[in-house]
């Protein structure tokens, strides 16, 4: 997919801050037909790595436009474009701190990473900041992750005061 030419790439705004996800998308468009390729990833940069992610392919421009681009844009946070460059340091970034600590990505990250082909994550000088403020790994739960394994995962890694966690109880507000 490396000579279909990157039609945007964006991110939410804030997400170099600790407890933020970064929320990274990719859309390509063909050389010469009018088909798109999409792919979402969301990347937890403190623990987790690629922890979601939404690939798209062979969807019209205009399908792109009012229905997959609407979905991102619509998200409760602001988004912002960013060079392709970036978009894929991100991802690389994230994917290697959590393979570093024992976390494989998401089951369809191997499928949507075509969207990366071609993008040099050394192209871009921005710093993408992984793990918590103080050089430990930031655990923050959500609400599909199993926190015990994850938290025994960190534990036999890294010992009990190697990282920080913040449990949420189901059902929490």
């Amino acid at each position: 997919m490396a000579d279909w030419p990157v039609h945007e790439a964006l991110v939410n705004v804030g997400w170099e801050d600790e407890n933020q996800l970064a929320t990274v998308s990719i859309a390509r468009r063909h050389p010469r037909h009018d088909r798109m390729a999409f792919g979402s990833f969301i990347v937890d940069l403190q623990c987790l790595g690629i922890k979601n992610v939404i690939y798209k392919r062979n969807r019209d421009l205009l399908d792109y436009e009012r229905r997959t681009r609407a979905v991102v844009l619509s998200a409760n946070t602001e988004v912002i474009p960013i060079a392709p460059a970036l978009a894929a340091k991100i991802v690389a970034e994230g994917l290697a701190y959590a393979k570093s600590l024992g976390f494989d990505p998401h089951p369809d990250f191997e499928t949507a990473r075509v969207v990366l082909d071609g993008l040099d994550p050394n192209d871009d000088p921005t710093p993408v900041p992984v793990g918590g403020k103080d050089g430990k790994p930031l655990y923050i739960s959500g609400p599909y992750d199993d926190s015990m394994a994850i938290i025994e995962q960190l534990t036999d890694r890294l010992g009990p005061d190697g990282y920080r966690a913040t449990v949420l109880r189901r059902g929490a507000s």
